[in-house]
């Protein structure tokens, strides 16, 4: 299913693509000039939305960026497939990822959709899933639901620092983000996700 109109893909993608920016001046991962983004729908099956590079990727690097993201975002499907009837909101492939078998963080659910980026690090990674999941709650949820338009944001800021209802089983008191995360969050929305 395609939500909203093309500028509202635009905005999230220059979000994200401003993210980016910040993450290679601030912690920079040598060689990166872009990475893949990937959104997807629980309702759909997990089916792919959105699909895009941001930057400058590399021709015999793409497909496989496309894939480790796509990899990524399947990793949290099983454990979500029902989320509504677990009262899960948010889980982030880190609490699940196994590296010993090709997983790794980067990616998130929220709210009835995935998250992934590759091609940076997984800190990286998971700091441009983080901003691509705020910009789509800004664009989708704030255009038809709010009148503050920053009111998701904050809801989504401050939802995704509590405990996700599984994660005790995930060996997890409380999600904790990334040192990336609250500081690219801050520069691009303002907001200090740690408070």
């Amino acid at each position: 299913m395609f939500y909203g109109k093309p500028r509202v893909w635009l905005e999230i993608l220059k979000k994200v693509e401003e993210a980016f920016k910040i993450i290679q001046e601030e912690f920079p991962k040598p060689n990166c000039e872009g990475v893949f983004l990937e959104i997807a729908e629980l309702a759909t099956g997990a089916r792919t939305v959105l699909g895009a590079q941001i930057g400058s990727i590399p021709l015999e690097k793409g497909d496989k960026y496309q894939e480790v993201a796509h990899k990524k975002r399947s990793i949290l499907y099983p454990l979500v497939k029902n989320a509504d009837l677990l009262g899960v909101n948010f889980v982030a492939s880190k609490q699940i990822a196994d590296a010993s078998v090709g997983e790794w963080g980067g990616a998130i659910y929220f709210d009835g959709f995935f998250f992934s980026v590759s091609g940076h690090t997984q800190k990286g990674d998971e700091a441009l899933s983080t901003i691509a999941s705020i910009a789509f709650v800004k664009e989708f949820h704030n255009s038809y639901f709010s009148l503050s338009p920053y009111s998701g944001v904050i809801e989504h800021a401050s939802l995704i620092q509590r405990t996700p209802p599984r994660a005790s089983s995930l060996g997890k008191e409380e999600y904790e983000f990334n040192e990336i995360t609250p500081v690219v969050v801050s520069r691009i929305y303002g907001i200090d996700i740690n408070n």
